[in-house]
């Protein structure tokens, strides 16, 4: 989130927008709560207002409603289930799981990735151990055929079969699913964020904007929402709601979230900057 677009209308009172969607992970609660930067209104609401949302989707002055993963999908004319890569160390070893593959070019998620493959557990991620990362990315980078910098170009690849492996994001790839290429999802090991509602601080449309807010924690909203996306919703009383193909093909499916660990919005609020530039640096050496 850009919090320097919420700063200028608190200062001036010029309101573009009454309330703002922000892409948090539960660890950001530092960020989600706003108080560092005292640019956000309570929402007013409590968890007992709305039974059923996940663990760290609602904060005095923010609420979660979808939540979206980083994951490695791969053609299924290319590898049967059976003996398809189940792990990022299965998309690292080449030799048993040969093919073209693909990742983003991008540190978030990608670090987390090479430390995944190199063997560190899914919730010991954090703090990065940059160096590690660095050493696990060197091994596959020879092999890495495309370096994607968008979604679009992401969907594409593993679409038309330029890929036969690549991490992406799961609507991406669920829609491509849907659009019946032979591709299937792996969850193991995803990373997962969650995307949510906030109000700015002073809006002299806060009322409204609550109701809007509490709104969207209504189970049949945030089913009605799954079907023209495939982000899981936060408030899981909304599988209730959700046909069970469709339910089984989201992040916050019981199965699938199971497998999957939160990104960590602290640590790269922290380091994204520094991150970012050693990573442009590494891909053009």
């Amino acid at each position: 989130m850009n919090w320097h677009k919420i700063r200028r209308p608190y200062g001036t009172r010029n309101f573009i927008r009454h309330r703002f969607a922000a892409d948090w992970t539960p660890c950001g609660v530092g960020n989600r709560n706003g108080r560092k930067q005292l640019l956000l209104e309570p929402i007013g609401i409590v968890a007992a207002d709305a039974p059923g949302l996940m663990p760290d989707s609602l904060t005095e002055v923010w609420l979660g409603v979808d939540v979206y993963s980083t994951i490695m999908a791969y053609r299924t004319d290319r590898f049967d289930d059976a003996a398809a890569p189940k792990s990022w160390a299965d998309f690292w070893n080449v030799e048993k799981f040969p093919g073209r593959r693909s990742l983003r070019k991008n540190p978030i998620d990608t670090l987390e990735q090479a430390l995944l493959a190199d063997g560190v557990p899914l919730d010991k991620l954090y703090p990065l151990d940059i160096e590690r990362a660095y050493a696990s990315l060197e091994k596959i980078k020879p092999h890495v055929d495309v370096w994607w910098t968008g979604g679009a170009q992401s969907s594409q690849l593993i679409q038309s079969g330029e890929v036969d492996m690549i991490a992406l994001w799961n609507a991406r790839a669920q829609a491509v699913i849907d659009g019946g290429a032979p591709v299937k999802i792996g969850w193991n090991q995803g990373l997962y964020s969650i995307e949510g509602w906030g109000i700015p601080k002073g809006s002299p449309r806060a009322d409204i904007a609550r109701q809007f807010v509490k709104f969207c924690t209504d189970p049949k909203q945030q089913a009605l929402f799954t079907e023209f996306l495939a982000y899981g919703p936060t408030n899981l009383k909304a599988y209730e709601h959700i046909p069970a193909e469709r339910a089984s093909s989201l992040p916050t499916f019981e199965a699938n979230l199971k497998q999957m660990s939160i990104a960590s919005e602290d640590w790269w609020s922290a380091n994204r900057s520094e991150m970012t530039e050693r990573f442009n640096a590494w891909i053009l050496g």
